[in-house]
């Protein structure tokens, strides 16, 4: 009887053990999607936009941010402003601080970069605080000059937040990724995974500390890939694995390029590549200046080459034009939507052929 009784209360105790040990590593165990991702931007009401210009004008000593000519994009409209001195942009409900003690250098090293990081974050504390996720760093230099964060991006960030609902659990490929801005974006619009294209492995280095600085973790949360879009980079082992990794998500393309001679077909390459993923449902394609001047003409031939493209490949394209007293000729951008999306569990890839003569 003793001995019954000894093995019913070490049966008991083991019971109780397991439970504790189940519950203690309960926080760490693997949660839903949903959990893991949550939409990180805040979505601020306009006195709180007011509320963190107004701080943000005073911690960087410039003055009130300027009026501005609204984005009119999927059917909603997005404001575009700028500090008086271009300390600062908003997008939108987003903010956009340039890392002005860089001194315009467009490859900072990492030790600067990291340093410059540091040094916004205790200036801006406060502000960090209540509103971090809706306040981004970038570098002072762009592709255009004399603007840090530049129309075409800015563009694209106001098509992005048009269009936040479908970023959520989605992975996105961001081609022609830079210093990363518009993946910092999209993770905090709750991306399930984002995939940084760039030729440039200065830039994806940058890109790297921008995202782990926001906490964003590489091979979990991103993928920073080496890769030239002008070529077949959709064949790279690295990106097909990741594609078939994630076959089960939506996918997004962000293509903030334009036919600039500089990029050579890049802009082309990326649209025409990504559009054949089978769970592509969004996909915003920047960089075109469309202008009637013989200079450009290129870009309103190849903006309406590339709509007439997703169209044929059953997007619902809608074309946006942005001009204002910066930017006399009109800006555009085109965004796909494909609504009726089956998720296949097969290699992501058409492996059919792409018109070069579109």
């Amino acid at each position: 009887m003793i001995r019954i009784v000894c093995n019913f209360l070490i049966l008991l105790s083991l019971f109780f053990l397991q439970v504790v040990t189940a519950l203690a590593l309960a926080p760490y165990s693997e949660t839903p999607q949903s959990a893991r991702h949550p939409q990180k931007i805040q979505w601020l009401t306009p006195d709180q936009i007011k509320s963190i210009a107004a701080e943000l004008s005073e911690a960087l000593d410039t003055l009130p941010i300027s009026a501005g000519t609204p984005i009119k994009i999927s059917g909603k409209s997005v404001d575009f402003l700028t500090s008086y001195d271009q300390a600062f942009y908003q997008v939108g409900p987003l903010f956009f601080v340039p890392l002005r003690t860089l001194n315009g250098q467009p490859e900072p090293s990492q030790a600067d970069l990291q340093y410059a990081l540091e040094f916004y974050q205790r200036e801006l504390n406060d502000l960090r605080q209540h509103y971090a996720e809706n306040v981004f760093f970038i570098l002072p230099t762009s592709a255009v000059k004399n603007a840090a964060l530049n129309h075409y991006t800015a563009l694209t960030i106001a098509a992005m937040a048009a269009n936040a609902d479908l970023f959520r659990g989605a992975v996105v490929i961001d081609a022609g990724a830079g210093s990363g801005t518009l993946s910092s974006i999209a993770l905090g619009l709750g991306a399930r995974h984002v995939i940084l294209l760039d030729n440039t492995p200065a830039q994806l280095d940058m890109a790297r500390i921008f995202l782990e600085n926001q906490r964003w973790n590489p091979g979990e949360d991103f993928s920073c890939l080496k890769a030239d879009l002008t070529a077949d980079f959709q064949n790279d082992p690295s990106f097909q694995e990741l594609a078939v990794k994630f076959r089960k998500h939506p996918f997004i393309a962000l293509v903030n390029i334009g036919p600039w001679p500089h990029y050579g077909q890049a802009n082309r390459k990326a649209v025409t590549t990504l559009a054949l993923l089978k769970q592509l449902r969004l996909i915003i394609n920047c960089g075109y200046l469309l202008s009637s001047s013989s200079r450009h003409i290129h870009h309103s031939r190849e903006f309406d080459a590339i709509r007439d493209f997703l169209k044929e490949d059953h997007f619902d394209v809608e074309t946006v034009s942005y001009s204002d007293d910066f930017y006399t000729d009109p800006i555009g951008a085109l965004v796909g939507t494909q609504n009726s999306l089956t998720i296949q569990e097969i290699n992501p890839f058409l492996h059919a052929e792409i018109d070069s003569g579109i």
